[in-house]
């Protein structure tokens, strides 16, 4: 059967995806900061130098912002109370750039 040959239980088809854009976030590792899940004090913590004034976005799994605000003083704490266990990211973005950082979430 070829690439795009009727079956007898539907059509199939063959493409090439081809992607070649950027998301715009920098590679995590190549920044000073760090997150720390604290399910003691039901919060998760960034660490790092030069973080005063970022702006931060917590996502869930999805996608979906579920929290967001400017960090005033590190380590800043992020509250994590009423959301469910799973993988968060943290977006940061400051002058130089944005980049994300993935954690997990177990109380």
């Amino acid at each position: 059967m070829g690439p795009c040959d009727d079956a007898s239980f539907g059509e199939t088809e063959d493409y090439t995806v081809v992607i070649t854009t950027t998301t715009g976030i920098g590679d995590a590792a190549a920044h000073d900061w760090r997150v720390i899940a604290d399910p003691l004090a039901d919060a998760a913590r960034i660490e790092g130098a030069s973080l005063d004034g970022a702006l931060y976005e917590l996502l869930d799994a999805a996608g979906r912002t579920v929290r967001e605000g400017r960090i005033a003083a590190t380590p800043h704490r992020i509250g994590m109370a009423g959301l469910a266990d799973g993988a968060y990211t943290i977006r940061l973005t400051q002058a130089t750039g944005t980049t994300a950082k993935r954690f997990g979430w177990v109380r």
